[in-house]
């Protein structure tokens, strides 16, 4: 009994954590209130509730695998840290999380299900906030969980909406959550968690119903890249070469913008620098071009390994919007080399047992790879657990059925 009072209390606290960690923005941003300290006593907890799991993986990286890529992570870390003089919020979120899912991910079966029912519940949470943004937006007289679609805003998703159904609407619908992309990411790791869900098959479905609708009301467009790649693992035995011509356009589309020269550029915010013109329709380079191309110029004047994730901020007023450059600046060159080589590592053997993978799962997974070259994603709890923790769970074949 005091086991299974224990898991509960695991799974509670874990889902309290997720849910306020991508809520955070929104909190602050509609209500004016700062929940960082809730959200580290939620840390603290955590840590105390899985000091066993975290205990024993630490005193395996230190005492007998020393030369194991998880350890060399956290020592080139730690490095960092000192080679910048510099100890950043941002960095510790990033070592924690880290080796948090790291250390969980070699866990038993019962500790890792407490991941997939907290990411669950969480998705419930973050959909719930969605269809109450939805009645909102069609009463249309206040806006806590929608927003106005910014001038100019360069996806096309929401005009292709409003000419299919011949309506106005102007509104992005988040939800819980400040941003439509952080809405897409609970949901699209809800959409994960649901592989390993041991319910009803219906009940199943209605979730799977539940998600995909709100992953399409929010107008993310990694949302349709998501149901893109469920639809070629679902059509297709093989997969990979659709999957890669499907993210070469994809980043392709999310580093240009386009604009008929007859509108107005009220915002040029997304519009950076003209580079082409066919027709009536111009070619820009888009903000995550500019950024990259600024991160780059900032990272070759600090030499590459004494970049520092505030000080580019605060020169560019703005994030980076890509994992790999983000930890860059925040872990080193060193730190993010071994991420990709991990990275490669589950890769390939997740792709070796592809077949115990459902088409929902291999479209989380691979949706989230392909989306850190434009997401800040390192201290995000969603993405390490669908990156780390999922993909063993499914290579370790847990008695769990497809769903569709």
């Amino acid at each position: 009994m005091l086991e299974n009072t224990i898991q509960k209390l695991r799974t509670i606290i874990l889902t309290c954590f997720l849910f306020l960690m991508s809520a955070k923005g929104w909190v602050e941003h509609r209500f004016d209130l700062n929940i960082s300290i809730e959200i580290y006593i939620l840390t603290f907890t955590l840590v105390f509730l899985f000091r066993d799991e975290l205990s024993k993986y630490l005193l395996n990286c230190f005492r007998k695998n020393i030369f194991e890529i998880d350890f060399l992570i956290i020592v080139f870390l730690l490095l960092h840290f000192v080679a910048t003089q510099e100890i950043t919020v941002v960095g510790v979120s990033f070592g924690f999380l880290y080796i948090f899912c790291s250390s969980l991910s070699r866990a038993s079966e019962k500790t890792c299900k407490i991941f997939v029912h907290s990411l669950f519940i969480s998705a419930i949470l973050c959909s719930v906030g969605v269809l109450i943004g939805l009645i909102e937006g069609i009463i249309g007289n206040s806006s806590v969980f929608v927003t106005i679609q910014p001038p100019n805003y360069p996806s096309p998703i929401l005009n292709i909406f409003n000419s299919l159904f011949m309506t106005n609407w102007i509104y992005q619908i988040s939800g819980f959550q400040f941003s439509i992309n952080y809405t897409a990411y609970v949901l699209i790791g809800g959409l994960a968690s649901i592989h390993f869900i041991e319910i009803n098959k219906h009940f199943k479905n209605f979730f799977i119903g539940i998600f995909i609708f709100s992953l399409i009301l929010c107008q993310a467009k990694i949302g349709y890249l998501f149901l893109t790649f469920a639809g070629i693992k679902l059509i297709s035995k093989s997969p990979y070469k659709f999957l890669v011509i499907t993210s070469f356009l994809y980043l392709l589309l999310t580093h240009i913008t386009i604009n008929h020269s007859d509108n107005i550029l009220e915002i040029t915010h997304y519009f950076r620098t003209l580079v082409y013109s066919i027709g009536s329709y111009d070619f820009y380079i888009s903000f995550f071009t500019w950024l990259k191309i600024s991160s780059i110029e900032y990272l070759a004047s600090v030499n590459w390994f004494f970049g520092k994730y505030n000080e580019f901020i605060n020169i560019i007023l703005a994030e980076p919007h890509s994992f790999w450059i983000s930890l860059i600046l925040v872990a080193g060159p060193m730190t993010t080399i071994l991420i990709l080589i991990k990275f490669i590592k589950v890769e390939k053997s997740y792709r070796e047992a592809l077949d115990k993978g459902s088409p929902l799962f291999f479209a989380s997974f691979y949706t989230f790879i392909i989306e850190t070259i434009v997401w800040d994603a390192f201290d995000s709890p969603v993405f390490w657990i669908v990156i780390i923790i999922f993909p063993i769970m499914v290579i370790k074949n847990y008695p769990i059925k497809k769903i569709i």
